[in-house]
């Protein structure tokens, strides 16, 4: 008698959806951006200054972020400013950190 395996991959291609947002955060810069965000909408400059980075490097990062829809932007008069694209976002990024916080405490 044999086994018949089930495939636990989903019709949908979630898995590989998922491996791509998981690419676009294993960058620490784009981390960084992320959880500054969680505090509120802000400009490149303010943000470049938060996280002590040029703008053009955190606009480069903003770009990759956005194309993941994990960020938007929005205009406002001549400036843009940029936050979380959601709520499911925000609790993703907040989940991530306390995962990590609850690994590397101690005991």
């Amino acid at each position: 008698m044999t086994e018949e395996r089930v495939s636990v991959a989903s019709p949908d291609g979630s898995e590989t959806r998922l491996a791509d947002y998981f690419k676009v955060l294993s960058c620490a810069s784009r981390i960084c951006i992320l959880r500054a965000l969680l505090q509120g909408e802000i400009n490149v400059g303010e943000l470049a200054e938060q996280l002590g980075q040029s703008a053009s490097s955190v606009s480069h990062q903003l770009q990759i972020l956005r194309a993941a829809k994990l960020v938007r932007k929005r205009r406002f008069g001549k400036e843009l400013r940029y936050s979380l694209a959601n709520d499911s976002v925000r609790s993703m990024i907040e989940a991530s950190l306390k995962c990590v916080e609850t690994w590397v405490s101690p005991g």
